[in-house]
């Protein structure tokens, strides 16, 4: 059985190896990831999309990892963003509201296995 010391190191490993993934895989045109490194729990997520109806309108989405993560998913905060989101991705999003009484993109079907990749890039 692990320790807590332990687990903490492979959790750390977990998330250090889930956002690696993310800054070297290529991602789409007009999507970049921010990391703060301050605190690798917290980064952004930056997308502006292509022409259409939304032209020219840079979406920013905060990426919280919980401290039992990946037990349970990212806490994804979209801003007035949030409600457009979910109407663009209903099968993999829905919002629920957090206690600071921010709307919170919650992944639909998220399994511990996911990483930030996956939930990202969906």
């Amino acid at each position: 059985m692990l320790g807590p010391l332990q687990r903490s190191s492979l959790l750390l490993h977990r998330l250090q190896t889930d956002i690696d993934e993310l800054l070297k895989v290529p991602l789409p045109s007009g999507v970049n990831v921010f990391t703060d490194g301050n605190n690798i729990k917290h980064l952004c997520i930056g997308i502006k999309p292509l022409p259409g109806g939304i032209r020219g309108v840079a979406l920013h989405v905060e990426v919280r990892i919980p401290p039992n993560w990946p037990g349970e998913p990212p806490e994804m905060f979209g801003g007035t963003w949030t409600s457009f989101i979910v109407q663009a991705k209903p099968d993999l999003f829905f919002v629920q509201r957090h206690s600071d009484s921010r709307n919170l993109l919650r992944p639909r079907n998220y399994l511990p296995s996911n990483t930030l990749h996956d939930i990202v890039m969906d």
